[in-house]
């Protein structure tokens, strides 16, 4: 026994259990003698009076010191929230009687500890009075069903009349108003009675009488013992009568619920092990010299490359970061938007429909492909660019961003349905003194026209991505680093230093555009040639269709064409050189828009804002932490006198607890 105290004091010298550890709870109904009760066990001086007296709940904490002292307070002198505080300063007393409220109010505050399964119930009763009116008692058996943790404690049974027993027939825990006798307190006392029993039984003490307030703890025990040796009391069990065997039963009662309440504890412990551990490694180590800050923002900077190698390469089941937050996924974002950017310009980059929208050209993929009609508008299926971007959430989140997303251009409206008449009048004024050919201006002239849109597209694609890029960048930083304090200083510098970049990302989006649009129409790419003889073949055909100079009666046969109509539909003409215009534009539009979309995803996307090591991704690195002086060291990752102080306190206690974790496994 002598060494499971020992192990018991071990475990609470060290601060194993703390707020929702052991715990003793006194409970019971007005002027019962729970002040007294604790009076004699803890030798502290209590106000007392026969009337009403405590007006508030007490919480007596006792810790191990060098140092004898005592500390009053109305409320935890440590620890105690901001809120917890300004809501007992504007706590206002009841005037008057006591409301329901009131009572709600204290029997829930009752019940909350009752209902800790470590805490042991020391259920106070008078002993002159009626248990069954007692409400304690029903409290107690809702909290601890099974009685394993709750004492009862009879007090004051100096003043029971000792003729009461011969004036009660019956049993007197079916008459409430009948005064416990001295044989129904025997029965509860050595726990043969029924109602109002407890599984662990009653203990029975004397307390100070108003005359005694004045006594010694010395005194009061010895007048107690000399009290149980005189009749009728020395009948009561001597282990069960007196404050010392009260003492004697707390004792074993503590090392039973505490044995009981070994697994949970020490569940409990490992878990509040791990979450000191957690919040110690995101203060991260001492940081008094240059070196320390250095070494220190490298592990951050090493763990932060390590996490954009997870997201570029798609490595999601690397890091749980990934489920909790689909912003960390950054190489599916970016391809999703890739995807959008493409079929946006394919459903909106011309500025004037082309006139065969309905017809299938052949795709460089060896699939179709059908232009949206004039008609179709701006459908839910294509919507414009999420990057639409003047949105006021993302400058609010990120503001330097403002002036380089700010989009000053409206975004296009409905293509327009006069392609046709727009060739011939381009056609008409291109006209000079060439005999027999084109004006070589006229299609590189209307291929610029048509291609209007893709710089207002692109951008738009291209600040999205730069959007995300940044969301993730400040996203990881802050997973990686978890002093909020370090990060915020971190990011106050890069945010600034990651704008060139995003610069050159959207000047090379410009260069694109003006390769496409200034230069020579050129291609190598087959399908060009492939998607205009196609559509020249299906012009001729619709053509000779519509002649059928003779129609045979046998539907198995094709219809007949007179030569000098066939002649006349392919003899060169105005009208046919228009439409051949505007075929080779289709055909080359085709092309040319497929290698955009893929150069803006590859140039722009993929290595100005991804893959190049001098993109945003990769500004922050071990590299770039080497590069900091010792100034920007102490300005970013020097510690306050407040996260060192809170390092130490830490420490102290995860070795506490981590001690008590060894005497518990021991």
């Amino acid at each position: 026994m002598y060494h499971f105290h020992k192990y018991v004091a071990h475990i609470f010298s060290s601060k194993i259990l703390h707020a929702d550890g052991m715990k003793l709870v006194v409970v019971g109904d007005q002027s019962s003698g729970k002040s007294s009760v604790l009076e004699g066990l803890t030798d502290l001086p209590f106000p007392r009076d026969s009337s009403l007296c405590t007006r508030f709940p007490t919480q007596i904490v006792f810790k191990r010191s060098k140092v004898t002292m005592i500390e009053v307070s109305i409320m935890a002198a440590h620890g105690q929230a901001k809120s917890t505080i300004e809501a007992i300063a504007k706590f206002e007393p009841t005037s008057g009687q006591t409301t329901k409220e009131d009572m709600t109010l204290v029997r829930d505050m009752v019940g909350r500890f009752l209902c800790n399964p470590r805490s042991i119930i020391l259920a106070v009763v008078p002993a002159n009075v009626d248990i069954a009116t007692q409400e304690i008692i029903q409290m107690a058996e809702d909290a601890d069903p099974n009685g394993e943790r709750t004492l009862g404690v009879l007090t004051k049974p100096d003043l029971v009349d000792r003729g009461a027993e011969e004036k009660v027939d019956s049993d007197f825990l079916l008459n409430e108003r009948a005064t416990l006798t001295l044989r129904k307190i025997l029965e509860l006392v050595t726990n043969q009675t029924g109602r109002g029993r407890f599984q662990l039984g009653y203990t029975i003490v004397r307390n100070r009488s108003q005359s005694e307030l004045g006594i010694t703890h010395e005194e009061r025990n010895l007048r107690e013992a000399e009290f149980f040796k005189s009749q009728p009391w020395n009948a009561v069990p001597k282990q069960r009568a007196g404050v010392k065997a009260l003492k004697a039963r707390l004792d074993k009662l503590l090392i039973d619920v505490t044995r009981r309440s070994f697994q949970a504890v020490a569940l409990d412990v490992r878990h509040k092990i791990h979450e000191l551990e957690g919040e110690l490694d995101g203060l991260g180590p001492a940081r008094e010299t240059s070196n320390d800050q250095r070494n220190h923002l490298i592990r951050i900077a090493s763990k932060f490359q390590g996490l954009v190698v997870k997201a570029i390469d798609a490595y999601y089941g690397r890091d749980q970061c990934f489920e909790d937050d689909e912003n960390f996924r950054l190489a599916t974002n970016v391809m999703e938007m890739n995807q959008e950017f493409s079929e946006t310009i394919s459903c909106r980059g011309f500025t004037r429909s082309f006139r065969n929208s309905d017809h299938a050209g052949t795709e460089q993929d060896g699939q179709s492909e059908t232009f949206p009609s004039p008609e179709s508008g701006l459908t839910s299926e294509h919507p414009l660019p999420s990057s639409d971007i003047n949105n006021s959430g993302t400058f609010q989140e990120y503001p330097e961003l403002r002036a380089l997303l700010l989009q000053s251009e409206n975004a296009p409206g409905k293509a327009q349905t006069d392609i046709m008449d727009w060739i011939t009048k381009r056609y008409n004024r291109s006209k000079g003194f060439e005999i027999g050919t084109l004006n070589p201006s006229l299609l590189p002239s209307l291929f610029s026209e048509q291609s209007q849109r893709w710089e207002y597209y692109a951008k738009c694609h291209v600040k999205e991505v730069i959007r995300k890029i940044h969301q993730f960048n400040y996203k990881a930083l802050r997973y990686c680093c978890k002093d909020s304090i370090i990060s915020d200083r971190i990011w106050a510098m890069l945010c600034q230093l990651l704008l060139p970049s995003y610069e050159e990302a959207l000047n090379q989006v410009s260069f694109l555009v003006n390769v496409e649009q200034s230069g020579n129409l050129m291609t190598l790419n087959h399908y060009f040639a492939d998607n205009l003889r196609k559509a020249r073949e299906d012009r001729i055909k619709r053509q000779l269709i519509n002649l059928q100079s003779w129609r045979s009666p046998d539907p198995q046969k094709e219809p007949l064409l007179r030569l000098r109509d066939t002649i006349a539909v392919l003899v060169s003409n105005e009208n046919h050189t228009i439409q051949d215009l505007h075929d080779t534009l289709e055909a080359y539009y085709k092309v040319a828009r497929k290698r955009f979309v893929d150069a803006i995803c590859l140039q722009a996307v993929d290595h100005f804002l991804i893959s190049s090591k001098s993109g945003p991704l990769w500004l922050f690195s071990p590299q770039f932490v080497g590069g900091m002086s010792n100034l920007e060291l102490t300005q970013i990752a020097g510690e306050s006198d407040g996260a060192a102080l809170r390092r130490s306190r830490l420490v102290d206690e995860i070795a506490n607890l981590k001690a008590g974790e060894r005497i518990m496994n021991s």
